[in-house]
């Protein structure tokens, strides 16, 4: 009897803690293949953003490449990475944190409180919210929020061939400038 408790117990905190881990994945994928909220993504899901910024860092080294004949990259890994490597995981994992611990922020804070933490240079916290549904709204709101900031930074960045302009495409614009770069791929 005693093993069948601690059987079940132990079955029960296991299939917590799968939900709890699959759960937030299967939103977060999902969220990520709708249309952004922030009026400056032009309606891009994040996914078609993340893949924009790629192509337009394989652009950006190209162009560079080509008016800098005698430059010899010597940093670690190649252009690419340097630029795209650095923009894919620092520009995912810390908005991914800064947007959770913003969202957390709005819900746990009096609205005073909130107030003083959105002055004290943490503006992408959401305003108030009043329930723990509200959560992934919230931490959306923080995280695009994040990246349309991180975008307005890119052009200011120390490294020439890296410096992505924010001029973000519309979903149209967007699939053209994908058919372009596919062929050219082709063609190289």
């Amino acid at each position: 009897m005693f093993t069948t408790i601690i059987k079940t117990t132990f079955k029960t905190i296991l299939l917590a803690l799968i939900v709890a881990i699959i759960t937030p994945t299967v939103w977060l994928a999902w969220r990520a293949n709708q249309p952004m909220d922030m009026p400056e993504f032009k309606g891009l899901t994040y996914f078609q953003y993340m893949e924009w910024r790629k192509m337009s860092h394989q652009n950006l080294i190209a162009k560079y490449n080509a008016s800098h004949p005698n430059y010899k990259y010597t940093g670690w890994g190649d252009q690419m990475t340097a630029c795209w490597g650095a923009d894919a995981i620092v520009g995912t994992l810390v908005p991914g944190e800064m947007s959770l611990y913003g969202a957390f922020a709005a819900y746990k804070l009096s609205a005073e409180d909130l107030t003083k933490f959105k002055a004290a240079q943490h503006d992408y916290a959401p305003d108030k919210i009043y329930s723990l549904l509200d959560l992934p709204k919230a931490f959306w709101y923080s995280y695009e929020w994040l990246q349309w900031s991180a975008a307005l930074y890119a052009p200011e960045g120390p490294v020439a061939f890296c410096r992505v302009q924010p001029k973000i495409p519309t979903p149209a614009e967007f699939e053209t400038m994908k058919q372009v770069n596919q062929q050219a791929s082709v063609v190289k």
